[in-house]
């Protein structure tokens, strides 16, 4: 599974069929993860490049932004995550301090979801 382009590319509508097929598998890797770590409800994906085109010469890349949303609330060790704007659309404008060693811990508990996905099958 690649997690980004081989190339430069500013348009989702240039990507090729090969490229969003591993685009897909990227996807259902990461949703199924997220749902056997976390617990994870449901997902938005977004391709947000607004930004670049406020500069003189924009050479915009495609990057994708992929939120979980939960319609109840995660314990992750000591911390609580709650989504209570679930089932609108997520605020861009709320940012949460997440600190390091929870950071790194919800990172293993994405590492542990993707690797049970691989294991062959008995």
């Amino acid at each position: 599974m690649r997690h980004s382009l081989e190339r430069h590319c500013g348009d989702v509508a240039e990507t090729k069929p090969t490229e969003l097929l591993d685009w897909l598998d990227i996807v259902m890797t990461l949703e199924t993860a997220l749902r056997r770590a976390l617990d994870a409800t449901m997902f938005n994906w977004s391709c947000y490049m607004n930004r670049v085109y406020r500069e003189t010469s924009p050479d915009p890349h495609i990057h994708w932004w992929l939120v979980p949303r939960d319609n109840h609330s995660v314990k992750i060790g000591a911390m609580t995550f709650g989504d209570p704007r679930f089932g609108s659309p997520y605020d861009h404008t709320i940012r949460l301090d997440v600190p390091k060693e929870m950071r790194q811990q919800i990172a293993e508990q994405l590492r542990h979801g993707i690797a049970m996905q691989r294991r062959p099958t008995d």
